[in-house]
């Protein structure tokens, strides 16, 4: 049978490292989610809907991209 110790001076694991880069992809996921959402909604709309709050649907692609830069 093999003991096994713990040496409590070892650095942490180099995968550690990613951490905050696992973290930055998911923020990047969520934000883009929220963008294909936004578009998503906006684009159910009729066109007197949209133009009520001021939009064409030539400005759907923008006004999503907007949002996928503001979560950033």
């Amino acid at each position: 049978m093999t003991d096994f110790t713990a040496n409590s001076s070892v650095s942490h694991p180099r995968g550690f490292a990613l951490l905050p880069w696992i973290a930055q992809f998911f923020r990047g996921l969520t934000s883009g989610y929220q963008a294909y959402r936004t578009y998503e909604r906006l684009s159910r709309k009729n066109d007197s809907e949209l133009a009520a709050i001021g939009l064409t649907r030539a400005d759907l692609p923008r006004v999503a991209a907007e949002e996928l830069l503001d979560a950033n």
